[in-house]
């Protein structure tokens, strides 16, 4: 139950914290994750920042059908996700975390 709760108050953050990242387009469309980029997040700081990478390791674990998290992978692969952003400020968020998972 409290799980729930964490992932739901997680979810509804990031949602908030979209919301700075797509301005323009929370008003005429809905933003799409997959379009995400490196840049996008790399410009936040803080908790929207947090909330963002966690929602990009949620959204990655969602479309493998798996609700399993290993913290210490999750760690690693935030530290070369944001690495690998550094590199490459234009990439793809969503590609380059999931290449960071593997």
């Amino acid at each position: 139950m409290a799980l729930r709760f964490v992932t739901a108050s997680m979810a509804a953050t990031a949602m908030i914290g979209f919301s700075t990242l797509f301005p323009a387009a929370a008003q005429e469309e809905p933003a799409d994750v997959a379009n995400l980029l490196c840049k996008e997040v790399m410009i936040l700081s803080g908790a929207d920042r947090d909330t963002t990478i966690a929602f990009v390791h949620g959204y990655i674990l969602g479309k493998a059908g798996s609700s399993k998290v290993d913290l210490d992978k999750l760690t690693d692969a935030t530290e070369a996700f944001l690495n690998n952003c550094v590199e490459a400020p234009n990439a793809n968020a969503i590609e380059t975390m999931e290449a960071a998972v593997k």
